[in-house]
């Protein structure tokens, strides 16, 4: 078997790699501390929709919030010695929780349903003096007929369709994976003029969503914004709709509900400027500077920025409605400015998380929110399949950064001894090859005391199954099933571990899941 496709965004440095070795080496001697859970349901739905007075609107960011991320942001990463923390957003099975930044799927068959639930503007149509919520230049703050307010981006000229095609193919994709966005829907103005209404969420805009700590008069902001899952894989996501850039407009806040009984909810904002238009528009821009800097880093570095200018090209597209974006997930794809603090601090298990996420969206989910814009069969076609590519890229990348399995089943055998059934993503989403694959297991009780060691576990149609015989388990209260996954002959860089209540009167059940 070939190895994964690797993507900048998802590498591991070359430290990490000897760090990990030393470990190894060391950890024979080292007694095994595992985290307990506590033998009850998992979490499904945070706490924070609780009503709140509204927070003071923030419609722009000041210099202390910019000089935070260009300077406080990067000494502390850089000085901190210790590896990222685990994120805070997630459940005891290692599942990103409901919340006010998360909104996953009802269905999960069909996780475009209720997109549409404000829908399009309707006539008659009342353009406002208010501010936009975008850094696009030309766009316009419009109400319809039903007292619904909308931001009107005007596509380029000489290029129909950009801003409409890639608004509204992200936000569908987005809000499929859970991310809360506007609405976009398209529009063709008097005289031909085509462009995008994006459908602001029925509420109060309180402005751009502090990108490195939370509202202080928010109580339900409680989670720094470094240690959410959702956060720290965005720019995974991002990469993989082709979205360069991310403002700090793009991360907003709307307030629902009258005062003081209304909560906060966090929208992305700004996919207009994905499937390419935010590198499209840069390429433009630098064109169109005569003192843009040398292309290579290390001239602009000895020269102190005065080397020759970039030698640019012009953009390479598709047709006027397409930005520049290839096949290939490009290493710069995702350069935000300022720098976005919680991409810092990914770890494997948010990686593994997002793979699943991506892995389980289907071409034909693709294919719905591509259908959704106002293109001809060429051009969906193209995006569909580009979509689909790199989908596949990124999600095997990131299911390669750990052993992606997920329990399904534990069943009670004669003896007394557990079955325990696990899935893995990566083989049911075609992204891993069935020989091949196997894992390793090792069984420890409740203290770390590690169990006898036990042979290769078998695999079945859809992943692994684990036999644990009862005499190995009669009088133990816990059990930790850890799972190290092996593709070819190359063992995973993290196991995963399945944690099992046992006794009290009830059967044995899975109270916790670590990736």
């Amino acid at each position: 078997m070939t190895d994964p496709p690797r993507h900048p965004l998802l590498r591991t440095s070359r430290l990490a790699v000897v760090l990990a070795a030393l470990g190894a080496l060391v950890a024979p001697g080292c007694t095994y501390g595992p985290p307990r859970f506590a033998d009850r349901p998992a979490v499904s739905t945070a706490a924070d929709h609780r009503a709140v007075p509204k927070p003071l609107p923030r419609l722009a960011l000041g210099p202390f919030d910019l000089a935070d991320g260009y300077v406080r942001q990067s000494l502390t990463y850089a000085l901190d010695p210790a590896d990222p923390g685990l994120a805070l957003d997630v459940n005891a099975i290692d599942e990103v929780v409901a919340s006010s930044w998360w909104n996953p799927p009802k269905d999960p068959h069909d996780p475009l349903a209720g997109y549409g639930v404000i829908g399009p503007p309707q006539e008659q149509l009342t353009f406002l003096d208010d501010p936009v919520p975008t850094r696009r230049s030309g766009a316009i703050a419009l109400e319809d007929a039903r007292g619904v307010k909308y931001t009107l981006l005007l596509d380029p000229e000489g290029r129909s369709g950009l801003y409409t095609t890639a608004a509204m193919v992200a936000s569908r994709l987005l809000f499929a994976l859970g991310y809360r966005v506007p609405e976009a829907w398209p529009t063709v103005l008097p005289g031909g003029r085509t462009a995008v209404a994006l459908a602001w969420p029925i509420g109060e805009d309180l402005g751009p969503t502090q990108p490195f700590r939370g509202r202080f008069d928010d109580p339900n902001d409680q989670i720094a914004r470094k240690d959410r899952r959702t956060l720290r894989v965005l720019p995974t996501v991002l990469a993989w709709i082709g979205k360069r850039d991310l403002d700090v407009g793009d991360l907003r806040d709307m307030y629902f509900g009258t005062s003081p009984k209304g909560h906060v909810l966090h929208y992305v904002m700004g996919l207009e400027g994905a499937l390419g238009v935010d590198a499209l528009e840069r390429h433009l821009a630098l064109l169109a500077d005569p003192d843009r800097p040398a292309e290579r880093s290390s001239e602009r570095l000895f020269t102190l920025g005065l080397g020759a200018p970039a030698n640019l090209g012009p953009p390479t597209t598709y047709g006027p409605g397409f930005g520049m974006w290839s096949v290939d997930v490009d290493p710069d794809e995702f350069d935000p400015s300022p720098p976005f603090e919680p991409q810092r601090y990914v770890t494997a298990a948010d990686h593994v998380w997002i793979g699943k996420r991506l892995a389980s969206l289907s071409r034909g989910v693709i294919a719905e929110a591509v259908r959704a814009a106002p293109l001809d069969d060429r051009a969906r076609a193209l995006i569909i399949e580009r979509l689909e590519v790199r989908r596949r890229a990124l999600a095997s990348s990131a299911l390669a950064m750990g052993t992606p399995l997920d329990p399904l089943s534990v069943g009670v055998m004669p003896d007394g001894g557990l079955r325990i059934r696990l899935i893995d993503r990566a083989l049911t989403a075609g992204l891993a090859k069935r020989d091949g694959t196997g894992w390793t297991s090792t069984l420890f009780d409740g203290d770390g005391e590690r169990l006898p060691d036990w042979p290769q576990v078998m695999r079945t149609d859809r992943g692994a199954e684990v036999l644990v015989p009862g005499a190995w388990i009669g009088g133990l209260d816990y059990l930790v099933v850890r799972l190290i996954g092996r593709r070819g002959d190359r063992p995973a860089p993290r196991a995963m571990e399945v944690h099992l209540a046992l006794g009290g009167g009830k059967p044995p059940r899975v109270v916790g899941v670590v990736h």
